[in-house]
C-alpha cells in the first residue's frame, strides 16, 4: 500500500483520531448566524464544563482588566462579547481535539499561533474586503491547515521528515508532501472535513488555499478560500507563528494588488491581528503571549535573514566562480577564429583549463575520422610550453575503437623517448579514477581532455558541471571554426566557380564573336576572293611584260598584298570554321624541313642562326594532316623570326617522348620572351603581342584548333628576357606503320605539257574574272571559250567539244556541283577543274568524289592552273 493510500484509510477509519465535539459542531453553526446573541452561545458554553471553565478563565485574566471577579459564564459572556467569545471558544475545541506530538521542525505551539492569527486576519480581511460571512472567515482560517495536522497525527516522525526536507530544498511544504507521501496536506484536509461533514465552504478553503490567486474566481466557496489564502500570506510576511511551510506565494506588492488594500491599510490590519490574538492567548497554556508573539517573529525572521544570507555569499560564490569559467570559454570563443588552427585551438582550450584549475597534468587525445593518426597534446605543471604530436596509428580503427582514446594510444606509432613517455603518461591518466574527462568532439574530430587537478577535493559536482559546460562551448568554438573554414573554402569554391564561369562566358561570347566573323567571312570570301583572283591574274599576267624595275616591283607588291589579303580570309574562315585533317602517316621531321626550305630566305636575310636537332634514326611518326603540320610549324618559325628581327637562335628539337605516346618538337627562339600575364591568353584569338596592323592575332588560336584536332597538345613557356618555347606534342603511330605517299605528280612535276589547239570552257559569274582567264590561257595557247553560269555553260557543252572544263563551284541559278554532276554524266572523260573563293574542304571533298580532276581555292596563281590544265589535258589525251 503507498503512503497517499495508507493516509486516506488512516482518515477514513479515524481510529486515533475523534470527532469534533458536538458543542463545537453547534457553535460552528451560531458561528454563521448573525441572529444569535450572546444569552444563546451562553447556554452552548455552559454545557461543555471545561470549556466554561476556560470562558471564565479570561474573563477573569488581567487582559480583561475587570476589578471584581466573574463567576458565572453567563456573566463572561457579557465582558467577553461575542466575537471574543465564539473565538476562543472554537479555538479552545479544536486545539483540545488536535493534541499532535510537537517535533523540532514542526512546533506545534508555532503551529497554532499561525493558525489562530490567521483565524483573525481572515475574519478583519473579510471585513475589510466586504465578504458577507465574515464570521465564518475566523473558523475557516483556525482550520485551513488541519491537513498538516492529520498528517502529523498519521506518522509524526514520517512528516517531521519531510517538514525537514522542505526547509532543506527551499520548496513549499506542500511539493515536499506530494513528493514524499504522494498526498499534501490540501487533499487530507478536505477528506477530513468531508468525513466530519463540514459545511463546503469550510472544505473548500482546506482544500484550495494553495491555488494560485487568479484561479479562486468570484464563487462564493471561492471566495472564503481567496480571504484565508491572502490572511495566510499576510501572518507569514509577518511571521505570526509558523506552519511548516518555508515558502511563501505572494509577496507585499502582490498581496497588496491581490486584495486592493494599500501597503498602510495591511499595516493597521496586521496591528489589530496582534491586538486580538492578545485577547485570546490568556485562554491558552502558553507561556508568554504577545511580546512572545513579537519576540518570536522577530527571531524568525532574525534567522531567515542569517540563512538567506548565507545562501547570498554561497550563490556569490558561485556566480563568482561561474563567471570565471563562463568568461574563459566566451575568450577561447572569441579567439577561435580564423586563420587559427585547429591544432592551435586546442592548446588554447588547455591553456585556459590550466588558469581556471591548477592540474598537474592537462592532456588532449584527438583522433581524425578521416586520417589514421592520433594528436597527442599534454602540458605538465612543471612545463612551460606543452608537448605536441602528431603520431600514425598501426593498421585501422574499429567502428568501437572510434570512441576508445586508450585503443588510439595503443596503436600509435612511437619512434623515440620522448613520443614513448608522452603516450605513456596520457595512458596512465586515462586509467586514474581521479582523472576528469571531458569530450572534445566535433563533427570530424573525435577529441577527449583529461586533467588531474592538484587538489582533488577542489572539483566537486558544481565545478565539474562547470568544466563541462566550458568543454561544450569549446566544442562548439571548435565546430564554429571548421564551420568557418569550410565556408571560406566553400567561397573560394564559389569564386572560382564564378571566375570559371565568367572565362567560360567570355570565351563562349568569342566563339559567338568568331562564329559572326565566321559568318561574315563566308559570306565576304567569294565577293573579295573574286576581285582579288581578278587583280592578282591581272598583275601575274603583266608582270612577265616588266623589266627591272619600280613597276615590275610595284605588280610584285600588288601580287603579294592580294595574297596576304586572301591568307586573313582564310585564316578567319579556318578557325570559325575549323576544317577537319586528313589523317595519314605524317614523317614529322620531312614537314619541318619543308616549312624551313620555304622560309630559308628569311632566315638568312635576318641573319638568325638556326639549330635543328632532328635525329637521323627518328623512327617516330605521327598520325596527323601534314599540310595542317605545316601550318602549325609555319606559324611558330615566322613567330619566332618576329620576335628576334636579327641576330637571334631558333633551335627546333624533336623527339619521341619517354612514355613513347607523343612525338615531342620544340620551337625554341632567343627573343624577348612572352610576359608573364600574356601566357594564359597567349592562345586566344585576335590576342597578339605585335603592334596594331602587323598581326591578326589568329595565328596560334588556329594552331592550337589543329593541334587539338589531332588529339594532342601545344603548350607555350617564357622568361622575359630569355626567350619563349613554344612544346607540341603529338600522337604517335606504331612503328611498323609505314608512311603512305603520294605517287601521282604535283602541278609543279609537271611538264611543259600540251600547248596545242586545246579547247577550254571556262564557266564563272564574274565577268572580269572569266576575262582574265580566257586571257591568261589565250597567252599559253588555248582556245577559251567563256559562260556567265552553269546552264549557259551546259548549252555550249551540248554544242561544242571542249578538252577541259574551268567551273566556279559558287554561281546563281545553277550551282556548280550540279553542273558538274550533269558533266560527269554525260561526259564522264572530260576533265573538270573545280575554283571557288567559298567554298569549304568539305565541298571540295564533294567535289573530288564526284569526279572533279582538282580544286583550287581563289586567289591561286594562274600558273598553277596551267599546271593542273596541262596534266588534266595529258591524262585526257592519254584516255
Amino acid at each position: 500500500m503507498s503512503r497517499a493510500d495508507s493516509i486516506r484509510r488512516f482518515i477514513e477509519d479515524l481510529k486515533d483520531l475523534p470527532t469534533l465535539p458536538p458543542v463545537a459542531m453547534r457553535l460552528l453553526d451560531m458561528a454563521a448566524d448573525d441572529d444569535v446573541g450572546l444569552r444563546d452561545i451562553g447556554k452552548v458554553i455552559e454545557t461543555d464544563q471545561a470549556l466554561s471553565a476556560k470562558v471564565l478563565q479570561i474573563a477573569n485574566s488581567s487582559h480583561i482588566g475587570l476589578s471584581t471577579g466573574v463567576r458565572t459564564v453567563e456573566r463572561a459572556t457579557l465582558v467577553l462579547g461575542t466575537s471574543l467569545l465564539r473565538s476562543v471558544a472554537l479555538s479552545v475545541l479544536v486545539m483540545e481535539v488536535f493534541k499532535s506530538p510537537s517535533g523540532e521542525k514542526f512546533v506545534l505551539r508555532d503551529f497554532w499561533h499561525h493558525n489562530i492569527a490567521c483565524a483573525i486576519a481572515s475574519e478583519l480581511l473579510a471585513v475589510a474586503l466586504g465578504f458577507s460571512q465574515s464570521q465564518e472567515a475566523f473558523m475557516a482560517g483556525l482550520l485551513h491547515d488541519v491537513g498538516k495536522l492529520t498528517l502529523s497525527m498519521w506518522d509524526h516522525s514520517e512528516y517531521e521528515a519531510v517538514v525537514d526536507l522542505a526547509h532543506e530544498r527551499q520548496i513549499s511544504l506542500l511539493a515536499a508532501e506530494e513528493a514524499s507521501l504522494g498526498l499534501g496536506h490540501t487533499t487530507a484536509g478536505r477528506l477530513l472535513m468531508e468525513q466530519w461533514r463540514f459545511p463546503e465552504s469550510l472544505t473548500a478553503v482546506a482544500w484550495l488555499h494553495h491555488q494560485p490567486v487568479s484561479d479562486l474566481g468570484d464563487d462564493p466557496r471561492q471566495r472564503l478560500a481567496f480571504v484565508v489564502k491572502c490572511a495566510d500570506t499576510l501572518c507569514h510576511l509577518r511571521r505570526f507563528g509558523h506552519s511548516g511551510n518555508p515558502t511563501k506565494e505572494l509577496d507585499l506588492p502582490g498581496l497588496s494588488a491581490a486584495t486592493g488594500l494599500s501597503f498602510s491599510s495591511l499595516d493597521t490590519l496586521s496591528h489589530e491581528v496582534v491586538r486580538r490574538f492578545e485577547e485570546v492567548s490568556g485562554c491558552f497554556d502558553w507561556e508568554g503571549t504577545t511580546p512572545e508573539l513579537y519576540l518570536a517573529a522577530v527571531t524568525r525572521a532574525n534567522n531567515e535573514l542569517g540563512l538567506l544570507q548565507q545562501e547570498l555569499l554561497l550563490r556569490d560564490r558561485r556566480r563568482g566562480r561561474t563567471d570565471r569559467f563562463l568568461d574563459a570559454a566566451a575568450e577561447v570563443a572569441r579567439k577561435l577564429m580564423p586563420p587559427m588552427s585547429r591544432r592551435k585551438g586546442v592548446r588554447l582550450i588547455l591553456e585556459g583549463l590550466q588558469e581556471l584549475i591548477p592540474c598537474k597534468m592537462v592532456a588532449a587525445v584527438a583522433t581524425d575520422t578521416t586520417r589514421a593518426s592520433v594528436e597527442i597534446w599534454l602540458a605538465r605543471e612543471d612545463q612551460t610550453a606543452p608537448t605536441e604530436l602528431a603520431l600514425p596509428l598501426q593498421g585501422e580503427v574499429t567502428e568501437r575503437q572510434r570512441r576508445d582514446p586508450t585503443a588510439w594510444l595503443k596503436q600509435a606509432m612511437t619512434s623515440g623517448n620522448e613520443e614513448m613517455q608522452a603516450v605513456g603518461e596520457v595512458t596512465s591518466l586515462l586509467a586514474r579514477p581521479t582523472a576528469i574527462r571531458l569530450p572534445l568532439t566535433d563533427s570530424q574530430i573525435i577529441s577527449e581532455v583529461l586533467l588531474e587537478p592538484i587538489e582533488h577535493e577542489t572539483c566537486d559536482a558544481e565545478t565539474q558541471k562547470l568544466l563541462g559546460q566550458y568543454a561544450q562551448c569549446a566544442t562548439l568554438a571548435l565546430e564554429n571554426l571548421a564551420l568557418i573554414e569550410r565556408l571560406d573554402q566553400r567561397t573560394e569554391d564559389l569564386a572560382q566557380a564564378a571566375r570559371r564561369t565568367e572565362t567560360t562566358r567570355q570565351q563562349l561570347f568569342k566563339s559567338e564573336q568568331l562564329a559572326t566573323v565566321g559568318r561574315l567571312a563566308a559570306g565576304a570570301a567569294h565577293e573579295i576572293n573574286n576581285p582579288l583572283m581578278t587583280i592578282t591574274g591581272r598583275a601575274q599576267l603583266l608582270l612577265p611584260t616588266l623589266t627591272e624595275g619600280t613597276s615590275k616591283r610595284s605588280v610584285e607588291t600588288i601580287i603579294a598584298q592580294c595574297t596576304r589579303i586572301s591568307k586573313i580570309i582564310g585564316d578567319l574562315m579556318g578557325f570559325a570554321r575549323p576544317m577537319a585533317p586528313k589523317i595519314e602517316a605524317t614523317d614529322v621531321a620531312e614537314v619541318i624541313r619543308l616549312v624551313l626550305s620555304l622560309l630559308e630566305g628569311r632566315l638568312q636575310s635576318s641573319g638568325i642562326e638556326l639549330n635543328l636537332d632532328l635525329p637521323s634514326d627518328l623512327p617516330v611518326l605521327a598520325a596527323a594532316d601534314p599540310k595542317q603540320l605545316e601550318q602549325v610549324f609555319l606559324n611558330l618559325v615566322i613567330n619566332a623570326i618576329h620576335a628576334m628581327e636579327s641576330d637571334g637562335q631558333l633551335t627546333i628539337r624533336a623527339l619521341r617522348e619517354s612514355g613513347g605516346e607523343h612525338v615531342v618538337v620544340a620551337v625554341r627562339d632567343t627573343g624577348p620572351g612572352i610576359a608573364r600575364a600574356d601566357l594564359p591568353v597567349i592562345f586566344d584569338p585576335f590576342f597578339t603581342t605585335k603592334p596594331e596592323g602587323e598581326g591578326s592575332g589568329l595565328g596560334l588560336a588556329i594552331s592550337r584548333s589543329i593541334i587539338d584536332a589531332h588529339g594532342g597538345r601545344i603548350l607555350a613557356d617564357s622568361e622575359p628576357g630569355k626567350g619563349a618555347v613554344f612544346t607540341v606534342y603529338l600522337p604517335v603511330l606504331a612503328e611498323t606503320d609505314e608512311p603512305v605517299t603520294d605517287n601521282g605528280e604535283s602541278p609543279e612535276d609537271v611538264g611543259e605539257g600540251q600547248k596545242g589547239p586545246a579547247r577550254i570552257l571556262v564557266v564563272d559569274d564574274e565577268v572580269d574574272l572569266r576575262e582574265m582567264l580566257q586571257d591568261a590561257l589565250q597567252l599559253e595557247g588555248y582556245q577559251v571559250d567563256l559562260a556567265s553560269d552553269g546552264n549557259e555553260g551546259i548549252r555550249k557543252l551540248t554544242s561544242a567539244a571542249y578538252d577541259a572544263l574551268v567551273l566556279d563551284l559558287k554561281m546563281p541559278r545553277t550551282r556548280g556541283t550540279d553542273v558538274l554532276r550533269m558533266v560527269k554524266k554525260r561526259f564522264p572523260a572530260l576533265p573538270v577543274i573545280i575554283i571557288s573563293g567559298l567554298a569549304r574542304d568539305t565541298d571540295f571533298q564533294l567535289a573530288e568524289a564526284a569526279g572533279a580532276f582538282v580544286c583550287l581555292k581563289k586567289p591561286f596563281y594562274v600558273q598553277e592552273l596551267v599546271a593542273h590544265i596541262q596534266r588534266a589535258l595529258g591524262t585526257h589525251l592519254d584516255g
